[in-house]
């Protein structure tokens, strides 16, 4: 007998039988993430994925990373970008962890040395839309799982995601040094379990936002901002600093999967990456 609920769209479940029954004896459920992909969506610049073995190596071109606390020198990018992380050095490389939410793996960062850098990302974009399902460490000093700035000394324009003392940042920072309140856009929330956040820059408002698990947890905006389009620019998972120095003040946590696009997603495409992330890792 076919499975009367299956997945049928990018979200939600739909009936594949015309009969009505009582109860699900004898149906599955599959997920419906299991047709949907972040890489079909327009204006993806880069998605990183935890649970792909596939996709993680031990180093660049060589052995996955598939048993728990394998070092993860290559997190290859699934939007078929090229946009690859990596970290050569063996004591600054993360590990992966299996089994960790919803019976998938995540890549963990330690808090003393652990970065990834990729300088295939040279150009930050005028707008901005990033997915991160992640859980942060308790950290005290402020501490970024995400930074997208320049190469060389001058630190704009840049986008930064720190999550440090209960609560996450957005420093955005256009090319005239202008940045969001202050450069202090920040909100106290929940960041010791998985939690989806969501951070929007939208060019034309000049406006930024900071969401968690789908909802709106705060918005800046700062007329003065010029433009965030750079070159010459890379990003760098677990630490600040530029890339011409060493890293510094490393964060400690656990990212399940990391999704940047070049652009406000809103509608249909909004919805159906929140339900492909909230589907496949049990939380968003």
């Amino acid at each position: 007998m076919p499975d009367l609920l299956s997945a049928g769209t990018d979200r939600g479940f739909s009936m594949l039988g015309t009969g009505i029954g009582i109860g699900l004896s004898g149906f599955s459920l599959r997920p419906a993430f299991s047709g949907f992909s972040p890489a079909k969506v327009a204006g993806v610049m880069a998605w990183l994925d935890g649970s792909d073995y596939g996709s993680i190596q031990q180093s660049l071109g060589g052995n996955n990373s598939t048993a728990d606390g394998d070092p993860v020198g290559a997190w290859l990018d699934k939007s078929g970008n090229g946009k690859h992380f990596v970290q050569s050095s063996g004591t600054n490389k993360p590990a992966l962890k299996t089994n960790v939410i919803n019976g998938r793996s995540v890549v963990r960062f330690d808090a003393v040395n652990d970065y990834m850098d990729s300088s295939g990302l040279t150009n930050t974009p005028a707008s901005i839309h990033i997915f991160i399902l992640a859980k942060s460490e308790a950290n005290s000093a402020y501490r970024r799982p995400l930074t997208w700035q320049s190469q060389s000394g001058t630190a704009w324009p840049f986008y930064a995601i720190p999550m440090y003392g209960g609560g996450v940042n957005f420093d955005v920072r256009s090319s005239n040094g202008q940045e969001l309140d202050g450069g202090v856009f920040r909100t106290t929330t929940t960041i010791s379990s998985f939690f989806g956040f969501e951070f929007t820059y939208q060019a034309d408002t000049k406006e930024g936002k900071i969401f968690k698990s789908g909802s709106l947890l705060a918005t800046s905006s700062n007329a003065n901002h010029d433009t965030l389009v750079g070159s010459n620019q890379f990003a760098r998972l677990g630490s600040g600093g530029v890339l011409a120095t060493p890293a510094s003040g490393f964060w400690g946590g656990d990212i399940a999967e990391l999704i940047i696009f070049d652009s406000l997603k809103t509608g249909a495409d909004l919805t159906s990456l929140r339900d492909y992330l909230t589907l496949k890792w049990g939380t968003y």
